[in-house]
């Protein structure tokens, strides 16, 4: 997924410059039942083909610069060993007390941990296990709430529906669902509401009588992909701002993240200076921002690309100078995709 940028840097005027997408890499992982068989419904790979194409569509429009990459499909359990058979009876659903809740996927990590080769445990990927279970559900190890490295459980019964996998994704990303309201642009929520409900229960009135402010978070809330509201199949396509950066801020913030991508996203805004800004006659920026620190300046921010990964560097809206110290303008000669977020544009003047 390539892209291509106009930029006016300094002296270089209109250059263009080919970028591509920063890669996230997932590993999926089909738990066999005891006789070697997959579960019905994911006899082959084709809806996770399709699953991936229809996330990196959403990803455009996003306008972040990510790209999920289905690295494998493998297969563990089955009737190979003894090993393989207790993977298979522990967590393909022959028992009948068969669940996904948090203590099934603690279960999983702790064997995938301890048996990293029978899992086929990555720990350079998101590695997401779809199995056979009683219950029609999908979970997430909740990023940092445990000592465990995250993984991802979905029931075969809804690998079909490719936003539960973004949904499940965005918990590894430390996305809430959206009844938590942590970024204060969704609201409460219930998986059995809909929008008049979600109205009537945040602000006391239908939803034909709100403002159409009030209406766009109703809409962003009811087609949140972190709502628990199910059977609206792919109406569930919004990924708020704020949680988009919640979710780069996440990458770059913990090593376990970085782990799973091709380049990290260094966060570029004119409205929410960096500490490090320099008082006049001062030394250079020392550029040390950080997602929820965002630079100020777009030269800080192309300081720190290595010349090796596919970095993301994400503008706010605004106008921003190519380098505030000197106003020399700046030279792009590393791999790294520019781009701005949806709520308008970005201009890099020289």
């Amino acid at each position: 997924m390539n892209t291509i940028k106009t930029i006016v840097f300094g002296v270089c005027m209109l250059c263009m410059f080919q970028l591509s997408s920063q890669e996230i890499r997932v590993s999926i992982k089909i738990i066999l039942d005891v006789n070697g068989n997959r579960p019905d419904e994911i006899l082959t790979n084709e809806k996770f083909d399709s699953a991936f194409l229809w996330i990196n569509e959403r990803m455009v429009e996003y306008n972040r610069g990510i790209e999920f990459v289905p690295f494998e499909y493998v297969e563990i359990g089955g009737p190979s060993g003894a090993l393989s058979t207790a993977i298979s009876n522990q967590f393909n659903g022959t028992s009948s007390d068969h669940r996904i809740d948090a203590g099934l996927i603690t279960e999983l990590e702790d064997a995938a941990q301890m048996f990293p080769s029978a899992f086929q445990w990555r720990s350079d990927m998101i590695n997401v296990y779809y199995s056979r279970t009683q219950v029609q559900n999908g979970i997430c190890s909740f990023a940092f709430n445990t000592d465990h490295d995250e993984g991802i459980l979905i029931d075969h019964r809804r690998a079909d529906e490719p936003e539960v996998l973004l949904h499940e994704i965005g918990h590894f990303f430390n996305l809430f669902h959206t009844a938590d309201a942590s970024c204060g642009t969704t609201l409460l929520d219930d998986s059995s509401w809909d929008l008049n409900t979600i109205a009537v229960q945040n602000f006391g009135v239908n939803y034909n009588q709100l403002s159409a402010a009030n209406q766009r978070l109703v809409d962003d809330t009811f087609n949140n992909i972190m709502s628990q509201i199910r059977n609206q199949g792919e109406s569930r396509v919004v990924l708020t701002e704020c949680q988009l950066d919640k979710w780069h801020q996440t990458l770059v913030n913990f090593t376990s993240r970085t782990d799973v991508t091709s380049g990290v996203a260094f966060y570029v805004d004119d409205n929410d200076p960096d500490p490090c800004n320099i008082l006049p006659g001062g030394s250079p920026c020392g550029c040390n921002g950080k997602p929820d620190v965002p630079f100020e300046d777009a030269h800080c921010a192309f300081n720190q690309l290595d010349g090796v990964t596919k970095d993301v560097i994400v503008f706010k809206p605004g106008m921003y100078d190519a380098d505030q110290n000197s106003n020399v303008g700046i030279v792009l000669d590393k791999p790294a995709l520019l781009t701005a977020t949806r709520q308008g544009s970005a201009v890099i003047k020289p």
